[in-house]
């Protein structure tokens, strides 16, 4: 997708993003952008159809966070790269999103929610949050807001991801299949570990802290969750049972500017539904 201004310098009043970081910058900030916009989706698909009233309204209220988020990612991308709503959301195809994977789909369940909300959701707050401190004044202020925010949603899927593991074999069962389901996409979401790929966003101080060990917080987060769940000790490891076919991730495929190792993106209905293309006759203009 090419960007809206040809010469990579700061218009008045924006500030100037080096050059040799410009292109991990605006894919981060885009992966975490499109992931929120279709968390946002999926939690309010899920407004009905929820367990219980409860649930469906903090489904509903979680949808509204991230479309917020998602909202604020845009002014970002639109203040660093001329990147407007126009061009983010409506003129792109589900192969140009950068969504994490496990995201492209309906959800079959509520797993997939409980799912979602407990490593989707937290590995984008993460890595949000390693952008603390950033060189970038405009990035610092909107960072703190939604780390600030997601305290609700890590709240929630804590609770509902114990609560269903515990509450019967087959939710259990679901639980846990939604997991290894979701998990090989999360961690394409944070690219190989073993490589260095934001080095220029650490270097310029955009960026304060590595994927890499983004990445490593992430895991021993859902190793405790998977514990006080219920499930053994080396479930969230290599070979545990929650782990799935994360060994086969094939990082020779890793699109750095998706963060994704698998083609294809959310599907078209979906995406009219994130553009309201079916209602454009009721737009301000």
């Amino acid at each position: 997708m090419a960007e809206a201004a040809a010469e990579p310098q700061a218009r008045e009043g924006k500030e100037l993003v080096p050059e040799t970081a410009r292109r991990g910058f605006r894919s981060s900030l885009l992966a975490c952008a499109d992931t929120k916009l279709l968390l946002g989706y999926h939690y309010g698909e899920w407004t009905f159809g929820a367990p219980s009233l409860e649930a469906a309204i903090a489904a509903c209220s979680m949808g509204q966070d991230e479309l917020g988020h998602a909202r604020l990612l845009h002014g970002l991308l639109d203040h660093f790269f001329g990147l407007t709503q126009e061009a983010l959301i409506e003129n792109r195809g589900g192969g140009d999103f950068a969504s994490i994977a496990f995201l492209d789909r309906t959800f079959g369940s509520w797993a997939d929610l409980v799912a979602a909300n407990a490593l989707v959701d937290l590995a984008v707050t993460l890595e949000i949050a390693a952008f603390r401190g950033s060189s970038l004044g405009a990035l610092r202020r909107v960072v703190d807001k939604l780390i600030q925010e997601e305290k609700f949603h890590d709240e929630h899927a804590r609770a509902w991801f114990q609560l269903a593991s515990a509450h019967s074999s087959e939710s259990r069962a679901s639980i846990a299949h939604a997991t290894r389901a979701a998990l090989p996409a999360v961690l394409a979401f944070f690219g190989d570990p073993a490589s260095n790929h934001d080095r220029e966003l650490l270097a310029t101080g955009i960026k304060t802290r590595p994927d890499a060990a983004v990445r490593e917080d992430f895991l021993a987060r859902l190793g405790r969750l998977a514990r006080q769940a219920g499930f053994a000790a080396g479930a969230m490891s290599p070979g545990g049972e929650l782990w799935g076919e994360t060994e086969r991730i094939d990082w020779r495929a890793w699109d750095a500017d998706r963060r994704r190792t698998v083609s294809g993106g959310p599907a078209d209905e979906l995406l009219e539904h994130l553009s309201g293309a079916k209602n454009v006759e009721f737009r301000r203009t």
